[in-house]
């Protein structure tokens, strides 16, 4: 089914995801994804939906799609993606490595630390 990029509803209503999953961060969209998905574009799309204040999959999920196609950085084939990976997590929620995401979390904090110390680029 295609995009309906001119639907104001939220995305709540086609992406029944449990309430558990939506305190999780964008990140783990990118998990949800198929092997078949390319990680440069999933990558991408998720520093675009981080840019555009995105934090949580909640935070997706109760926007429209007209709000997420305007935001920067997002076009039709990001979208897409967004539509598959929402689409996996709605399906099959037990995919997610919960805890392989958290070691992910904790692990891009000390990056950022260690970067704002000039430890590394």
């Amino acid at each position: 089914m295609p995009i309906d990029f001119n639907s104001s509803s939220q995305l709540r209503i086609e992406f029944p995801i449990e309430e558990s999953y939506e305190a999780l961060p964008i990140y783990a969209l990118k998990a949800a994804l198929a092997d078949h998905e390319t990680n440069r574009t999933a990558s991408m799309l998720i520093k675009a939906l981080r840019m555009a204040g995105y934090i949580t999959i909640g935070d997706i999920i109760n926007s429209s799609w007209i709000d997420i196609k305007n935001s920067r950085g997002i076009g039709k084939t990001k979208c897409h993606l967004l539509k598959v990976s929402l689409l996996n997590i709605s399906a099959n929620p037990e995919q997610l490595n919960i805890d392989k995401i958290e070691q992910n979390r904790r692990l891009n904090d000390i990056k950022k630390k260690m970067r704002n110390m000039g430890m590394i680029k």
